[in-house]
Formats: structure tokens, sequence, C-alpha cells
């Protein structure tokens, strides 16, 4: 294979993935990836933002590396699987990266490929057993997700809960460790349970739905609101940010919920909806594609009780 053949499976992934959306979902991806774009490129604009824009690139691309689990068939199976993986992260990140090149903090782009190159030498496929047993005396076995979840990604998890609450004291750098906090939390959702399981956990579609959104909102309501409190008393200017944050964080929650069900299929792991996750994910920080995530949350919610009603009225 050529230096190019993980690009190129992930662009047939990605065409497949848009085809099953439709027009008007494919339309709000699109337009969603072009404001992202666009705000790349005025955080670029602004030398004060730019290693933040830079950090909001590179972590989502270092954290999909460790948590890939096709780094054992690359090495072995992929001729040059190096620059194999470094193309992949480059080609695919380019939209966002190489809008610094149209501002004066063009030596970012070289920056980040650099830091790309360094993510492809780790000749390791990263995966968290930590048992922690006593994680079930704190998270019901109803919430199996999380429960399942935390364990699996502790590491990430205690992280970025950790920095966020140590950062408190400033007024926007616990959000962004919030933020990634939550897409730790979505990659909770990448796995079905069996059917067993699914009908242990409501009589009907619209109850399990309603159920899953409830309860899971309010754990994540428990570990952001202390901060987010903190964080509002020392700075007043930034309580209507931070609520706005927090409403965010939890529609692109309820989100990953719902997308999860609209693809359903017991045991199956759903590692292709990534790509809608990830596009909702940094959209889940501009306040102005709240609407979006809206739309997306409504759109899904009905596809998801569509899909579980085959299964419920089997």
């Amino acid at each position: 294979m050529n230096r190019f053949a993980l690009f190129k499976i992930r662009v047939i992934q990605i065409k497949r993935q848009l085809q099953s959306l439709g027009i008007i979902y494919a339309l709000l991806v699109f337009s969603c990836t072009t404001f992202l774009i666009y705000f790349t490129y005025e955080g670029f604009s602004q030398p004060s933002n730019a290693l933040k824009v830079s950090s909001v690139i590179f972590v989502p691309v270092l954290a999909i590396h460790f948590s890939r689990k096709d780094l054992i068939f690359a090495r072995r199976h992929i001729e040059h699987p190096v620059q194999n993986i470094f193309f992949e992260n480059v080609l695919l990140s380019l939209p966002f990266t190489i809008t610094c090149l149209f501002t004066r903090q063009w030596f970012w782009f070289p920056i980040l490929c650099f830091a790309f190159f360094l993510i492809s030498l780790f000749n390791i496929n990263f995966k968290i057993k930590t048992q922690l047993p006593w994680l079930s005396n704190i998270i019901p076995p109803s919430n199996f997700e999380w429960l399942s979840g935390v364990r699996k990604y502790s590491i990430y998890f205690f992280l970025f809960a950790i920095l966020a609450a140590s950062t408190c004291l400033i007024k926007i750098v616990p959000l962004f460790f919030l933020w990634l906090f939550t897409a730790v939390v979505s990659s909770f959702y990448y796995e079905c349970e069996p059917l067993q399981v699914l009908y242990a956990s409501a009589k009907n579609p619209h109850q399990l739905l309603g159920l899953k959104a409830k309860k899971h909102s309010m754990m994540m309501l428990y570990l952001f609101l202390p901060v987010l409190i903190i964080n509002s008393i020392i700075h007043p200017d930034a309580i209507l940010i931070n609520v706005v944050f927090l409403i965010v964080q939890l529609t692109f929650l309820i989100f990953a919920i719902f997308i999860k069900y609209s693809l359903y299929s017991p045991n199956e792991d759903l590692k292709q909806n990534s790509v809608l996750l990830s596009i909702a994910f940094l959209g889940s920080i501009i306040p102005f594609l709240l609407p979006v995530q809206f739309i997306m949350c409504i759109r899904n919610y009905k596809k998801a009780i569509k899909t579980l009603n085959i299964y419920f009225n089997d």
C-alpha cells in the first residue's frame, strides 16, 4: 500500500457516512465544518489565541490516536505505517491547520505537522483496562455506559476533571478542560449493549431515551457545576458564558446518546459515528451553533425511536 492508504480508507468511510445522512443533514454538517474552519482562521489571526486554537486541533488528534484500534493492523499490514499515520493526521486536519498559513501565525502549521509526526511514532495500541472496583459504589449499574467508560478511559477522564477543577479560578481555562472531558464522555456511547440489557433498561423507546438523557445529564451536572459555580463566583462577568457552555455541552451529550440508538444494533461497535460526533464536538464550543445542536438532537431522536421500535416491537 502507498503512503496515502489509510487516508483513502478514511475518505471512503467519511463518504459513506455522509451519504447515509441525507441532503439536509449533510448540509448541516457542511455548514458546521465551514464555520469551524472560519473559527480557526479567526483564532490564528490573533497571536494570543493561536496556541489555544492549535491545542484544540492537536488534542483531539492525540486522543483519537491513542484510542484507535487499528494500529496493530497498520503496523503489520500497511507499507510505511509511520508515514501513513502521519499523512492521515495531516490531511484530515488540513482544512483547519491550513488556515494559519493565511495569517502571520503561519509557523504553527509546521509545528503542528511536526507534532503529528511525533504522534505517529508511538508504536502502541493504547488500551486502558483499569478495573476500579469501587466505582460501582458511586455509579449505579443502570448507567453502565459511564461505569464501563470511566474504567476504560480513566486516565483521560480523571486527568481532564482534575485539570478543570485545579484551574477553576481562571476565567476561561477550565471550560477548555471541561470541553475535552465531554469528548471523553461521548466515547462512552460507541458500543451497543446486548438486547437483554436493552429490554431491562426500559419498557419502550421513549422511556429509554428519556431516562438515558435525564440520568446521564445529571451525571454531567454533578461534575460540571462545582467548577462552573466557583468560576462564576470569582468571575461574575463570565456567568452567562458558563451557563451557555453548560447548555451546549449537555445538548452534545444528549446528541451522543440519541445518535447511538439511531444506529443501534445489539453488541455492535459504532465507531463509524465518530465522524458526526467529532464535528458536533468541535461545534459544541461555539454558541452560535446551538440551534444546529438542537436540530441534530431532534432528528436523531426520531431516528432512534424508529430504530428501537424494531427491537421493542419484535
